[in-house]
């Protein structure tokens, strides 16, 4: 570092305007490339670049440093928007690419410097440009000037080819960014070279804002990877609950397979996440009940899965009922009851054994059957029917009118209050 590079870097403007007029080289560099536009992009020194406008004729806005980076990189990189808005004036170069195949949007996004992003597409920045090559880096915070070129300023994730500004901002959660970047013009189904989707990258990475505000913006939730692994695939796998019923209330396929023949109901079973699998099967049920709001509502499927809540229900409203099938489920049923009820419920052969699949010991078939009982239960309110005369066919049904008789007697003792049931 000599006396040019000090003053920039310190944003000495009468030493560094001193030095110029004194004749000093104004192309020297340290041992990582930085120049003297580096240095006061680094440290958002605007009052440097503003001397070189007006007291250098000729100067290389673009120059690189060790990493192929133009000043403008580094300004975006460290979230210096005034910087970033001077150089973009000065005309330096939006799509310049670094060593990595990165331009300084890919840099802004990835750190979440929401106004950098912006001030960059406002001057014409490509928001669908993309990375071109495959990176891995590790690092801490540069301390010095000397070390600034050589190391990220945090630690970094792998980042894949073909990966867009919008990627980044999903796997890193900023909902503003992504919100900037749809609205001037980024492809929201774009997708790396592992064929993920910002919404595979946000789901991966647990950003549950990220994801509403991709299916706010009309991702497509079904896109599959290089896996045939769709983003509630992902969810199932890393029992993300709250994502996982995001993208259901958005219309996500439960019915799609991935590379090994898999649904994400499966997926969620395999992983023992009951909450997960629970909620996937209310889904598929609540499919078969839509025509019923259809019908009674100018609502399409979307905007009607958007209004129901798959989790697990913990409303005043609905808790009598609840206590009662608790009951029947630990007190009451027999062994493999409950799946004559199911069956007769038309549960499904796959759903029964995904229930099926959380083993608690001997007695598992209690905790398998209050489950199915409040799956059932989430679909009969949903479709307005009186669940206490559901349970009273339905064990009709399986020669348990005695049992039938019993609930219907306790139903008839509860509170008044507690007798009316309505889906939250």
């Amino acid at each position: 570092m000599n006396a040019i590079l000090w003053a920039a870097w310190f944003g000495h403007s009468e030493a560094f305007c001193f030095l110029i007029k004194s004749g000093a080289a104004t192309e020297s560099k340290n041992k990582n490339g930085l120049t003297f536009l580096h240095c006061a992009a680094t440290n958002n020194h605007v009052n440097i670049i503003d001397i070189c406008r007006q007291e250098l004729q000729d100067f290389n806005l673009d120059t690189v440093d060790g990493n192929q980076r133009t000043a403008l990189h580094v300004a975006a990189r460290g979230g210096n928007q005034e910087s970033v808005e001077c150089l973009c004036d000065l005309k330096s170069d939006l799509h310049f690419e670094d060593k990595n195949g990165e331009i300084p949007l890919h840099l802004a996004a990835k750190n979440g410097h929401v106004n950098c992003v912006q001030t960059l597409v406002d001057f014409g920045a490509d928001p669908n440009l993309v990375c071109l090559f495959y990176l891995y880096r590790t690092g801490s915070c540069a301390e010095t000037p000397s070390t600034v070129a050589s190391s990220p300023m945090e630690e970094r994730e792998e980042t894949r080819a073909g990966t867009r500004p919008l990627h980044h901002a999903s796997q890193i959660g900023n909902r503003e960014i992504i919100s900037r970047l749809v609205q001037k013009g980024a492809s929201i189904n774009a997708v790396n070279e592992l064929k993920q989707s910002a919404l595979h990258l946000a789901t991966t990475h647990s950003q549950l804002e990220a994801a509403e505000a991709l299916l706010k913006f009309g991702i497509n939730p079904n896109i599959r990877d290089n896996r045939s692994e769709a983003a509630l695939h992902l969810a199932a796998e890393n029992g993300l609950t709250e994502l996982a019923e995001v993208l259901l209330k958005h219309g996500a396929d439960i019915k799609v397979r991935d590379g090994k023949g898999k649904s994400p109901l499966m997926v969620a079973a395999r992983g023992n996440y009951v909450t997960i699998v629970d909620m996937i099967i209310k889904a598929e049920r609540c499919q078969l009940l839509l025509w019923i709001f259809i019908r009674a509502c100018p609502f399409d499927n979307k905007e009607v899965l958007a209004k129901i809540n798959f989790k697990p229900d913990s409303s005043i409203d609905t808790q009598f009922i609840r206590n009662l099938l608790f009951k029947l489920s630990t007190k009451y049923l027999r062994r493999n009851e409950w799946k004559l009820l199911g069956a007769y419920w038309k549960f499904s052969d796959t759903q029964i054994r995904s229930i099926e699949e959380q083993w608690i010991g001997e007695k598992s078939y209690r905790e398998h059957a209050h489950r199915m009982l409040l799956i059932w239960l989430h679909g009969c309110l949903l479709s307005k029917q009186n669940p206490i005369k559901g349970i009273f066919e339905a064990l009709c049904f399986i020669d348990r009118r005695d049992l039938a008789e019993q609930m219907r007697t306790k139903a008839n003792q509860g509170p008044q209050d507690e007798k009316s049931c309505n889906i939250q």
